[in-house]
């Protein structure tokens, strides 16, 4: 393989792919390690490990990361799925043992895509006065989404449930787990 200005010459289609599918993700590395990091967080404030405040943490990661102006909806999109299968894989591994590896993975993957679907609105709402109240608005409707499609819904994971010991706790007497989410 020859290159010229460090772009491969003759590479064949599959080689060509995943070499820019490399660059890629070298490209965007600080923005994808957010995005994971954020989600392990937010799986840190469930049972057993319980510390709410890392749900905190995470959401500010991820709010910082949806609102760089360079991230695209498809950009959203990607980093929420990232945020979403490093929240679940770890969060419901439980499931395996019931169903084997390969349900546990899918079911993680099918819950990774409603925040995909947060990060791909997300962006086309963060230019919007009061964007943070958007992103609110927009992860409660994907928390009530995953909780009722399909089949009735997986609300396994749903924020509010993580916030036991913290201060937001009080608010699920007026709104339940979505005010407190």
């Amino acid at each position: 393989v020859r290159r010229s200005a460090g772009r491969p010459e003759s590479l064949c289609g599959t080689a060509r792919l995943a070499h820019r599918f490399g660059r890629a993700v070298l490209e965007r590395l600080p923005q994808l390690t957010v995005a994971l990091l954020g989600g392990l967080m937010l799986c840190l404030s469930f049972p057993p490990f319980g510390w709410w405040i890392a749900a905190v943490v995470a959401f500010a990661g991820l709010g910082w990361l949806l609102t760089v102006p360079s991230v695209t909806a498809k950009g959203g999109f990607g980093y929420g799925l990232v945020f979403g299968l490093a929240f679940y894989i770890p969060l419901l591994p439980w499931i395996s043992g019931l169903v084997g590896p390969v349900p546990w993975l899918a079911l993680s993957f099918v819950e990774a895509l409603f925040p995909a679907l947060f990060g791909l609105a997300a962006v086309a709402v963060r230019r919007l006065p009061g964007w943070p109240l958007w992103f609110a608005a927009l992860w409660s409707v994907q928390e009530w989404l995953k909780s009722t499609v399909p089949f009735g819904g997986f609300p396994w994971g749903v924020v509010g449930f993580s916030q036991t010991g913290g201060p937001l706790l009080p608010l699920a007497y007026v709104g339940g787990a979505p005010l407190v989410s």
